[in-house]
C-alpha cells in the first residue's frame, strides 16, 4: 500500500515588508507573494508510488484533521512558532512528523523535540534514500544532506500549488555566497562557494514556471552574481530564452551585492535578460559598522554611484538597512536618514541588527553575554532584536529606529525619493518595466497578472485615506506621472509597497507622525 504524505509551508508568525495582506483591502484575499520553492521542489522529488497533498498556508490553513502517514514541515525562522504548533498537533494525533528546511538545519535544538524525523541540509543528495526509507517504514531519526553540485534536475511540482492565487513565480539558480558578513547565516547553511545549476536545468525550470503562467519570477539566490563568470553564462542563456517566448516576456527580480555595479557587461546582461529590479543589502553608511560586520565589499565602492548604475541599466532598487551595530549611536542612526534621502531608492527595509543562532555574530556575542534569549533572532520588522547593545539600552535603540522608520515613510520623504527615482531611471534600457496590462499573453493562463496590475491602481485611495499628507502625495504623483506609460506602472509598484509597509507600521504602532522632523 502506498504511503501518504502531507506537505505544509506554515504561515509566517509576523508580517513583513513583502507581505501581501494589504491586497485584502482591494478585494484580493488569501494571495501568495511568490511560489515556495522548498515545498514545491520537495514535492517534485516524491516518487510516483507515493500519494501526497500540499498546503501553502498563505493561501489556506492546514487541514488539522488530515489523514496521512507522514506530515512534512519546512520553513524559515519567521515561521518557527506556527511550524512547531502544527508539529505538536499532528504528533498528538499519532501522525509521524518530519521537519526540514533552513530553520531546522541551523537551529536543530529548537525543533528536535517536535519531530520524529529531522532533515538537515540539502535534499538533492539524500532524497532517494529518504523516500525509500519512508516507503518501507524504516525512516531514521535524522538525515544530513550534503552540498550538491546541482546537476540533477528537480522540477518544482506546481500541479497542486495555488498558482491562481500566487503573484510571482520563483527559481533558484545558485546556492552559496562568497562574502562573510558576520550577521548572515547563508554561508553556514549553503556554503561559501557559489554553486550554479547547469544552464539546461535553469531553462527547464523557467519553462515549467512559464507553462503555469508566471510572467514575473523571483530569482531567490542570496547573491546571483557571486561568481561573475558563471553569472554571465547564465544571464546570456536567460536572455536568449526570454527572446524566444511567444506568449509574453518574463520580468525577473533578485538579490545582488552592490559591488557588481562596477561591471558594465554584467549590468547589461542583467538588463537584457529582463531583470527589472534588484534588492541590495546596503545595511548602513557608517564605515565602522560595515567593518565590524565584515561587509567590506560595501566599503570598497561609493554606494550612491553604484546605485545610479543600476538605474542607468533600467533596474529599480529596494535596499536593506540595519541599525544597532556595536558602533552605532542614536546620532549615527539618525544620519542614515540624510544618507537615504540622497538616494533614488523609494523602499528601504529597515530592521534592527539580529544575531541568528548559527552566525559568527551569535557566537561572538554569546561569549560576551550579550544575547537576549527573549529577542527575535531574525531581521523582521524594525522593532525586535536579540542583541544587547554595548552602549544603548533597548529602549534607546528602539526609539532611534522608530524615529528613522517614521521619517523614512512620511509621505513627503517617500515622495521625494520616488521622484528622484523617476528622474534617474533610464526608460530606454533593455530591461522591461512592469506593465502587466500591456504585456501580450494568453489571458487564460495568467488572469492574476491583470488583477495584480488593476489592484495597484485601486491602492491609491487606500493610501489617501491614511491622511492629508498621504492624499496630497498620491494626487501629486498621479498628476505628474499618470500619463507616462513607462514610469506610471513603476510608480504604482512602489506606492503599493508603501501601502503595505505603512499598514504594517501602523498596525504595530511603530509609525509616529510626532517623530517626523
Amino acid at each position: 500500500m502506498s504511503k501518504s504524505l502531507y506537505l505544509i509551508n506554515p504561515r509566517n508568525d509576523v508580517a513583513h515588508y513583502f507581505d501581501v495582506r494589504i491586497f485584502e483591502k482591494v478585494g484580493l484575499s488569501n494571495h501568495v507573494y511568490s511560489v515556495d520553492l522548498p515545498l514545491t521542489t520537495l514535492a517534485g522529488m516524491i516518487p510516483d508510488d507515493f500519494q501526497y497533498q500540499l498546503c501553502e498556508e498563505a493561501y489556506e490553513p492546514a487541514d488539522l484533521n488530515v489523514c496521512a502517514d507522514y506530515v512534512l514541515l519546512t520553513g524559515k525562522i519567521s515561521q518557527k512558532n506556527r511550524m512547531l504548533e502544527l508539529a505538536g498537533h499532528y504528533r498528538s494525533r499519532g501522525i509521524k512528523v518530519i521537519i526540514g528546511g533552513s530553520f531546522a538545519s541551523l537551529v536543530e535544538h529548537e525543533v528536535r523535540a517536535y519531530c520524529d524525523v529531522l532533515v538537515k541540509g540539502e535534499m538533492e543528495n539524500i532524497h532517494k534514500q529518504f523516500f525509500n526509507d519512508l516507503r518501507h517504514g524504516t525512516e531514521k531519526e535524522e538525515y544530513q544532506g550534503s552540498y550538491s553540485d546541482l546537476s540533477e534536475l528537480h522540477l518544482p511540482d506546481l500541479s497542486k500549488y495555488p498558482n491562481h492565487k500566487t503573484f510571482y513565480g520563483a527559481i533558484q539558480i545558485s546556492k552559496g555566497c562568497p562574502f562573510r558578513c558576520e550577521f548572515c547565516d547563508v554561508v553556514v547553511y549553503v556554503g561559501g562557494k557559489q554553486r550554479y545549476k547547469p544552464v539546461s536545468n535553469i531553462l527547464a525550470e523557467l519553462d515549467n514556471m512559464y507553462r503555469h503562467g508566471y510572467r514575473i519570477i523571483f530569482v531567490v539566490d542570496d547573491n546571483l552574481t557571486g561568481n561573475k563568470q558563471k553569472a554571465r553564462e547564465t544571464l546570456r542563456a536567460m536572455r536568449d530564452w526570454n527572446n524566444r517566448q511567444q506568449n509574453g516576456r518574463v520580468y525577473f527580480f533578485t538579490q545582488l551585492s552592490i559591488e557588481c555595479a562596477s561591471d558594465s557587461d554584467l549590468l547589461h546582461l542583467l538588463s537584457e535578460a529582463g531583470f527589472e529590479s534588484v534588492f541590495l543589502g546596503l545595511e548602513t553608511n557608517n564605515p565602522e559598522s560595515l567593518l565590524e560586520a565584515n561587509k567590506k565589499q560595501n566599503l570598497k565602492v561609493d554606494l550612491k554611484t553604484q546605485i545610479l548604475r543600476f538605474l542607468e541599466y533600467g533596474m529599480g532598487i529596494t535596499a536593506g538597512l540595519m541599525a544597532g551595530f556595536d558602533a552605532d549611536t542614536p546620532e549615527s542612526i539618525r544620519n542614515l536618514l540624510r544618507f537615504t534621502m540622497e538616494l533614488p531608492v523609494p523602499v528601504f527595509t529597515l530592521g534592527m541588527v539580529n544575531a541568528p543562532y548559527s552566525t559568527p555574530l551569535y557566537k561572538r556575542l554569546e561569549k560576551e553575554n550579550r544575547i537576549n534569549t527573549e529577542g527575535a533572532g531574525f531581521a523582521g520588522l524594525p522593532w525586535e532584536t536579540n542583541i544587547i547593545h554595548p552602549t544603548m539600552s533597548h529602549s534607546e535603540l528602539y526609539q532611534s529606529v522608530k524615529w528613522l522608520v517614521s521619517n523614512l515613510y512620511h509621505p513627503k520623504n517617500f515622495e521625494k525619493r520616488l521622484r528622484l527615482f523617476c528622474q534617474k531611471y533610464n526608460t530606454q534600457a533593455p530591461s522591461f518595466t512592469i506593465k502587466s496590462a500591456q504585456t501580450p499573453m494568453d489571458p487564460n493562463t495568467r488572469a492574476i497578472q491583470t488583477r495584480l496590475h488593476e489592484s495597484r491602481s485601486q491602492m491609491l485611495p487606500v493610501i489617501a485615506r491614511l491622511g492629508s499628507d498621504e492624499k496630497n502625495m498620491v494626487e501629486s504623483l498621479k498628476a505628474d506621472y499618470a500619463q507616462s506609460s513607462e514610469l506610471w506602472p513603476l510608480v504604482l509598484v512602489y506606492l503599493t509597497s508603501y501601502a503595505q509597509i505603512r499598514d504594517n507600521l501602523n498596525r504595530e504602532g511603530v509609525y509616529d507622525i510626532q517623530l517626523v522632523q
